[in-house]
């Protein structure tokens, strides 16, 4: 789905000083290795860098210390008192304090999970978000507290963000609709799980977007597109591959699809749509893959690699030549999460999508459909990118095209860009989808 607002990271350069909730300020040293926190009422004190971020409703309030692995409690006095610590089942991703104790969100298996944890560090509620029978697979969009109430921004990918508060009875559902997750093996024993939202009590194969991120550790969960709720308000079906790269397990499975080890993101790609055919959810010719930023590179390179399992792919604000890299303004971030093209030039060939344009030999009505969207303010991906590569696909025969969305950039972007986005997503959707059936590759 044409989300314009997806990608890397940006990172904080050392010495940064940074605003945290509510009153304090967060400086990491020249080491980058540990980080000065400072909070009203609370003394000076240090915090490891893979800190993400510090709570605290008022000074009389625990200080929380959210960090990826768990959290820490410390009671009033700061840093400098030991902390009651909580180790997390998952991911942390984040936290908010009630008068009951801190809410505490994690991705774990692929799902959003919120616990309570008590004031000593024990778990008293649990709850996954979604997936129970007679409801939506969901993800949390955003924890908030007000007057020790923690509230829960719940979101699908026909479901409308929703408030709620914690602990809810049920999550949304969406009328017609049916959200559940299927899981796929790779050739190489891994499991690859997809989130699918299809017209309930149908098995017939629906047209169908199969959406992918798979980098920088970010879980790939279902939040709430209005391009999407338009697909599936048409009959149409769309999914998301949680791949190797993200973060919808542990470390193992970040570092597997990371650096050279994209090519496996790409294969598992391919794994999930052969499964979504297998289980009748869609059809080659009736599947797109859909990626932005990081995620457009994963799309194409699949398409590429693998023409026989979607008949189109639309790639959003994608920095589409990996041999370039460092030639996108944020590129010499990347370079450990895309590979080394200087160090490892061959094995990133293998995933590159222009590198694998350039090789490219279409057969006449067997070959996917491309669609490059470029924004026009975009500051991470150079803007040249994608327009090299359909010339490239054009070149060789391919139908592709490219599109450029003026006043959008690579996030917080104005409705009328958004409007224009996804009209032109849409159209080569359904454009693509509604062909005659493709001989074999």
């Amino acid at each position: 789905m044409p989300r314009a607002g997806t990608g890397a990271p940006l990172g904080i350069p050392a010495g940064r000083r940074l605003s945290v909730s509510p009153a304090g300020i967060l400086t990491l040293r020249p080491d980058g290795v540990r980080a000065l926190f400072s909070l009203s009422g609370h003394p000076l004190g240090e915090v490891p860098a893979d800190t993400i971020s510090v709570v605290a409703e008022t000074p009389e309030a625990p200080l929380v210390v959210v960090r990826r692995s768990g959290i820490d409690l410390h009671r009033r006095g700061g840093l400098s008192a030991a902390p009651v610590r909580w180790r997390a089942p998952g991911t942390v991703w984040g936290a908010s304090v009630g008068e009951r104790g801190v809410v505490v969100l994690t991705v774990e298996h692929g799902r959003h999970v919120l616990t309570l944890v008590d004031p000593s560090g024990r778990d008293r509620e649990r709850r996954a978000v979604g997936g129970d029978p007679g409801e939506d697979i969901c993800s949390v969009g955003a924890l908030s507290s007000s007057r020790g109430e923690v509230h829960v921004l719940v979101e699908g990918f026909a479901t409308p963000p929703v408030a709620q508060r914690f602990p809810f009875a049920t999550v949304p559902s969406t009328p017609g609709l049916c959200t559940r997750m299927l899981t796929a093996g790779t050739e190489d024993g891994a499991q690859v799980q997809i989130v699918v939202t299809a017209p309930a009590g149908d098995p017939r194969p629906r047209p169908l977007l199969l959406d992918v991120y798979g980098g920088f550790g970010v879980p790939s969960l279902p939040r709430f597109e209005p391009t999407t709720a338009a697909w599936t308000s048409c009959g149409g079906a769309v999914a998301l591959a949680q791949v190797r790269g993200g973060g919808e397990h542990d470390e193992r499975w970040r570092r597997a699809g990371r650096g050279t080890g994209k090519l496996r993101t790409v294969d598992d790609l391919a794994t999930a749509a052969r499964a979504l055919t297998a289980a009748g959810v869609s059809s080659p010719d009736g599947t797109v893959l859909t990626g932005g930023s990081l995620g457009g590179v994963v799309a194409a390179a699949c398409a590429l690699r693998h023409p026989d399992v979607a008949a189109g792919v639309v790639a959003t604000a994608a920095p589409l030549d990996l041999a370039r890299l460092r030639e996108n303004p944020l590129g010499h971030r990347w370079v450990a999460e895309f590979g080394d093209p200087d160090d490892d030039g061959a094995a990133v060939a293998r995933y590159d999508p222009t590198a694998l344009a350039g090789a490219h030999r279409p057969r006449p009505g067997a070959a996917p459909a491309f669609l490059a969207l470029g924004l026009a303010d975009d500051t991470r991906v150079a803007p040249g990118q994608a327009a090299r590569f359909v010339e490239i696909l054009r070149g060789a025969g391919a139908d592709a095209s490219h599109i450029r969305i003026d006043r959008a950039g690579h996030g917080a972007n104005t409705p009328d860009a958004l409007r224009e986005l996804g009209i032109a997503f849409l159209a080569f959707a359904r454009r693509v989808v509604s062909r005659p059936p493709r001989s074999t590759p």
